[in-house]
């Protein structure tokens, strides 16, 4: 429901920030959607980087063949 999600989004937001002051990153990305899937594993660095160009958090911006 949508109540249940909007408490797991706001308890995961002061989560975040509580580990924040200990120097805790937390970082998500998409791996599948649709059932197309990433093809690679991606370092943290990279993975950063890469998700900032992408409305869906998506590191690969096209479907492999």
């Amino acid at each position: 429901s949508a109540r249940e999600t909007a408490a797991r989004v706001a308890v995961g937001g002061i989560a975040k920030q509580l580990l924040s002051v200990f120097g805790i990153t937390v970082v998500s990305h998409v791996t599948n959607i649709g059932g197309v899937q990433i093809s690679e594993r991606v370092d943290y660095a990279s993975l950063e980087q890469r998700k900032a160009g992408s409305d869906l958090s998506c590191i690969q911006m096209q479907k492999n063949n």
